[in-house]
């Protein structure tokens, strides 16, 4: 992976509120995450967690504050942000290839195509490689979303459960390229349910708890 040049991310008084009601989700968040941290996220259900990651991303606004991603505000365009989502965000009229292809196309991080089935043979995607993604598995899904964001060479890498559904070879497989994504110089944002599997693997733990974000470790 062709090392990156060495990201911050600054999240200055960040508050969010859903609704008519101005229900506060996130408020007051505070925090500097540089380039090469991997960073676990972890809160109970409910607490904010998406919420967070999708104001990264740049899917949602905040409310208020503001965040910057090496002195700009990041957007849903920017193209090198990496989202793993924990539904499946591709396109179900294409085939799992066609997904790659088209994604890394948009964000501006096209490669060759034995690239991306060297890639996809490595997770096991070769014999699923023309299924269309409404046709396919849950886990075929996620592992693709795991090319996606591989090959994206990305700064700013958001991970939302990206675990789930995935057999224990390819868990691991994933964490081993968490950790080369982060030696390029990335910042990584991982939420996980599993607190031990977040610890072992997050050299920097965050916790959203009543809105706030606090470090853990």
């Amino acid at each position: 992976m062709t090392p990156a040049t060495q990201s911050w991310l600054c999240l200055e008084d960040v508050g969010f509120t859903y609704g008519t009601d101005r229900v506060p989700v996130l408020h007051h968040i505070n925090a500097t995450f540089r380039g090469g941290e991997r960073i676990g996220l972890v809160g109970t259900n409910g607490s904010g967690k998406t919420t967070l990651l999708m104001l990264l991303s740049g899917i949602r606004q905040p409310t208020s504050g503001r965040i910057r991603l090496d002195d700009a505000a990041p957007s849903a365009e920017h193209n090198r942000i990496a989202v793993i989502s924990a539904d499946f965000d591709g396109f179900d009229y294409l085939t799992l290839e066609q997904n790659v292809e088209f994604c890394l196309e948009f964000a501006g991080a096209a490669h060759r195509q034995s690239v991306i089935r060297d890639e996809m043979e490595r997770y096991g995607l070769t014999p699923h490689r023309r299924t269309r993604a409404s046709e396919a598995s849950r886990g075929m899904r996620r592992k693709t979303q795991l090319v996606i964001a591989l090959l994206m060479q990305p700064r700013l890498l958001l991970a939302d459960e990206p675990l789930d559904g995935l057999d224990e070879e390819s868990q691991a497989r994933w964490l081993e390229d968490l950790e080369r994504i982060a030696r390029a110089g990335a910042i990584t944002i991982t939420a996980l349910h599993d607190t031990a599997l977040v610890r072992a693997h997050s050299e920097r733990v965050v916790q959203i708890d009543a809105g706030m974000l606090t470090d853990v470790t």
